[in-house]
C-alpha cells in the first residue's frame, strides 16, 4: 500500500508537466504603417520642395509678368502695384528674401528693393521655370530664405540639346487692355558654332473696367485744409489710369562646342516704360543691358 502511494506521488508532478506544455505554433506579426494624402499624391511628390514648369504646362500659365505667371502656384502670391510692377511672394516672404535668377544668375534689377520696379525679364520666350522652397533655396544665397525662382531660356544655345533648339514665334492677345505681346527666336548652326537672335515687344493700354464714380472732392479735402466746400458734377471713369505699358526686348548669343564641353555668351537689351496707377500718374522707365 505504501509502495503504490509512493509511485503515485512520483508520477503526479510529471503528468501535470505534460499537461502544461503547449506545442501550438507562435506567429510574430510585423508592423504595418498606413500612409495617405488627401491630394492623391505619392509621399515624394507631396513633400517636394522643387516645382518645375515647362512645355505646355508653362505655356498655359504665361502672363505679362513672372509674378502673374506663378500667382496660382501653391504657397505663392504677389505684390501688386498695378499690372506691370509686381513680384512673387513665397510663403509670406518677398523682396530680398525671394531671389529671382535668370539661367542661374541674378537678374540684376531693382525689383527686390523698390516696389514700383518691375522684374526686367520678358516672359514670352521663357522655356523653363524652377521654384525652390525651404532650405534648398539657401544654396543660392543666405538671403533667399523665402525661396528661389530660376528662369531658363535659350539665350546661350546648348549644343548637347540641339533637338530643343527650334525656331519659335509666339504671340498673345489680351482684351482687357488691348494688349499684344509678340516675339520670336531663331537659331543657326555653322560648324561647331550655334547662333541665336531673339526679339519681342509688348504693348498695352490702360485697363478697362466697369464704370465707376471718381470722387475728386476727397482729393480736394486732403490737398487744402480750410478750402470751401463745393459740389461738382460726378465724374465717371471706365478704365484704370496709368496702367499702360510698352516693353521691347532684343538679344543675341552664341555657343562654341569643343571636346571638353562648350562656351558661349549672350547680350540682351531690355527697354520698358510703364505706369503705376496713382494720383500723380507717374511713369517708370527701365533700360537694362546685360
Amino acid at each position: 500500500m505504501n509502495t503504490k502511494n509512493f509511485l503515485l506521488f512520483l508520477f503526479l508532478p510529471l503528468g501535470s508537466t505534460w499537461a502544461g506544455e503547449n506545442h501550438l505554433p507562435t506567429f510574430e506579426l510585423q508592423d504595418y504603417i498606413v500612409q495617405s494624402s488627401p491630394l492623391m499624391l505619392e509621399v515624394s511628390d507631396s513633400t517636394q520642395s522643387l516645382t518645375v514648369l515647362e512645355n505646355n504646362a508653362l505655356e498655359d500659365l504665361k502672363s505679362d509678368t513672372i509674378a502673374q505667371t506663378l500667382v496660382n502656384q501653391p504657397g505663392i502670391s504677389q505684390t501688386y502695384y498695378g499690372p506691370n510692377a509686381n513680384r512673387s511672394i513665397i510663403r509670406g516672404l518677398d523682396g530680398f528674401r525671394v531671389s529671382i535668377l535668370e539661367n542661374g544668375l541674378n537678374s540684376f534689377d531693382l525689383s527686390s528693393s523698390s516696389a514700383d520696379h518691375a522684374v526686367s525679364i520678358d516672359t514670352l520666350l521663357i522655356d523653363r521655370l524652377e521654384i525652390l522652397r525651404g532650405s534648398s533655396a539657401l544654396l543660392f544665397g543666405c538671403n533667399a530664405i523665402g525661396g528661389v525662382i530660376n528662369i531658363f531660356d535659350k539665350s546661350i544655345p546648348n549644343p548637347t540639346q540641339k533637338d530643343s533648339l527650334q525656331n519659335a514665334f509666339r504671340a498673345r492677345l489680351s482684351s482687357v487692355n488691348e494688349g499684344i505681346h509678340r516675339g520670336g527666336i531663331v537659331f543657326k548652326e555653322y560648324g561647331d558654332f550655334i547662333f541665336q537672335i531673339n526679339g519681342s515687344a509688348l504693348s498695352t493700354e490702360d485697363y478697362s473696367t466697369p464704370h465707376f464714380e471718381v470722387h475728386e472732392e476727397d482729393e480736394d479735402e486732403e490737398a487744402g485744409a480750410g478750402a470751401g466746400a463745393h459740389e461738382e458734377a460726378p465724374v465717371f471713369a471706365d478704365h484704370v489710369e496709368n496702367s499702360h505699358s510698352e516693353i521691347e526686348s532684343f538679344g543675341f548669343g552664341f555657343s562654341y562646342a569643343h571636346a571638353n564641353g562648350f562656351v558661349g555668351m549672350s547680350y540682351t537689351d531690355y527697354d520698358s516704360t510703364y505706369g503705376v496707377p496713382n494720383h500723380e500718374s507717374s511713369v517708370v522707365s527701365i533700360d537694362r543691358k546685360k
